[in-house]
Parts: C-alpha cells; structure tokens; sequence
C-alpha cells in the first residue's frame, strides 16, 4: 500500500513539475482555474428507511494547455488538469457509505493536421486518474479520446464532425461529436455537443453576456474499504457522477488576454450512482435541482 501511495505521490508531482515548466513559457495558449459551488442539494430516494441526505457540494478546477510542437501545418498540444469533488454532509442518512473527495487527474494530447485548405483533422487522447486517492492502483485510471474532421467556413466560423469515446456522463460511453463555432464583432456562438454550449454578446472586447450549458463528469474508483450491504467491499468499486448545468455567463477582460469569468443558473440533471467491488450498484440517487455558480480566472490566447 505504501509502495502504491508513493507511486501516487510521484504522479502528482510530476504534473506539479510539469505545469511549472509549461506555464513558464511565453504566452501559454490557455489557463483557467475555476470554483463551482452547489449551495444544498437533497438526494431523492435514498435508501429506506434512511431520510433524505443533504450536502453541499465544492468542485475546485484547474487546466493549462500549450503547443508543444507547431510545424505550420501540424500541431501537438499538451493539456494538464486537476479537479477535486468535495462533498459537505449535513444529513448522511443510514447510507453505510458516500464519498468526501473525489479526484481527477488528467494529461491531454491532442494532434491538429492540416487536410487542405480549410480541412483539419483533430486526434486527441486523455488518460485520466479518477478516484478518491486511497490505495491508487490501475483500475484508477480512465481514458478519453476522440477523432474530429473539422472545416473552417470564414475567417472565425467553422464546423466539425466525429467521435468521441468519454467519462463525461459517469461511464464510458462512445458517442457522436458535433462542433460549431461563429464569432463576429457583436455574439459568438461555440456548441460542442454533446459537452457543452454557449452563446454569447459581446460588448466591446471585454465584455460578455449569454447563455451557458455543460455536462461534466467522470467514473470515479473507490480506494476506501468500507462494508456495505451484503457484507460486500467499496474498495475496488466506483463512483458514477455527472451534472447538466444552464444558466447565465458573464466574462469581463481584465486586459488584452486575461479574463474574470462569472457563471450561474441550476443543475437541471445531477447523477450519483455507488457500486461495490463486483459492480453490483449499491444504490442510484439522483440530485435534486438546485443553483449552481461558477467563478474563475482565464487567460486566452
């Protein structure tokens, strides 16, 4: 266990050494930190007779992505992130078990090519390391990916088209993608569905208004060994969490690149299903609606 918990620790200390040497280059493509605060949500149908269990619930997000290689017509570039769930119990009920922290760590590659004149295609791969960080082993990790074949049609629209195999929804899935972006003096518009969606009004170059919905999420592995119902183990079993959030955004530039962004609005979908160490699920319990807001700092490129 000791061997598997320095093994954890050297992980995360090399993306630390990572993201020191990426964002120490000049002009860093993207960097975003973000807070995401659910004030009180219930879980409806918990399991009887327990009463209904309250938390709030903290999502602490950080991401740097910058292009490795640029050769002119082909590009590679490397993203790092970090998130951490925190869960806030008021009420546990008599559930046995539910999570405190649930952590993902992540390192993107994605290949950008030239196809032609307005032809790209997008190659992207992410394994992940998703779980509550005790006794980390392989089955922590996750994998992502996608393949996009994408057309510019002006100088800042464009569309995109392919698929994606994703944790997004709190289990694999391999699901269609679709892009679209268009941006003028006066809105922009970015869909990637089925990830998320945004439009919104510009005021100047450093004022925005609109409209916001994403889908975020992961399959998150249990380290913890508790005994559950049926004298059966959470160590080895997993976590499947995933929300759909809308509501109103608010970005404001604080200089040329740098932005201070606002987000709020309501949970309209929040997911939260446990398995034990076979797979069996423990129980499915769904987050009642309630607000969400999002704050954080973003530099573009």
């Amino acid at each position: 266990m000791k061997d598997l918990q320095a093994t954890g620790l050297k992980v995360v200390a090399s993306l630390l050494l990572f993201l020191s040497a990426v964002y120490s280059q000049p002009n860093p493509a993207v960097f975003a930190i973000q807070i995401e605060a659910f004030p009180n949500a219930e879980l409806e149908n918990p399991l009887p007779p327990s009463p209904a269990l309250e938390t709030k619930l903290n999502n602490f997000k950080i991401h740097l992505a910058y292009p490795v290689v640029n050769t002119g017509v082909s590009k590679l570039i490397a993203k790092a992130s970090f998130q951490q769930l925190k869960f806030e119990y008021t009420n546990r009920g008599n559930l046995d078990y539910v999570p405190n922290k649930l952590r993902e760590l992540a390192l993107q590659l994605a290949f950008i090519t030239n196809l032609g004149t307005n032809w790209r295609l997008n190659i992207f791969a992410a394994p992940n390391l998703a779980s509550d960080f005790e006794n980390v082993g392989g089955n922590h990790i996750n994998f992502n990916g996608g393949i996009l074949f994408s057309r510019k049609t002006g100088e800042s629209s464009g569309y995109a088209f392919g698929a994606m195999y994703t944790n997004d929804f709190g289990e694999p899935l391999i699901l269609p993608a679709l892009r679209y972006w268009n941006q003028s003096d006066r809105f922009r518009v970015d869909l990637f569905l089925p990830r998320h969606a945004e439009a919104m009004l510009l005021f100047g170059p450093k004022v925005e208004l609109g409209l916001i919905a994403r889908v975020s999420g992961n399959h998150y592995r249990v380290g913890e060994d508790v005994t559950v119902a049926n004298n059966q183990s959470t160590k080895d079993g997993r976590v499947k969490y995933s929300s759909l959030t809308a509501g109103p955004g608010f970005n404001l530039g604080l200089s040329n690149n740098f932005f201070f962004t606002l987000e709020g609005g309501i949970a309209l979908s929040r997911q939260f299903e446990l398995f034990d160490s076979d797979d069996n699920s423990l129980t499915t319990l769904d987050l009642e609606k309630s607000l969400v807001l999002r704050g954080g700092l973003q530099l573009r490129k």
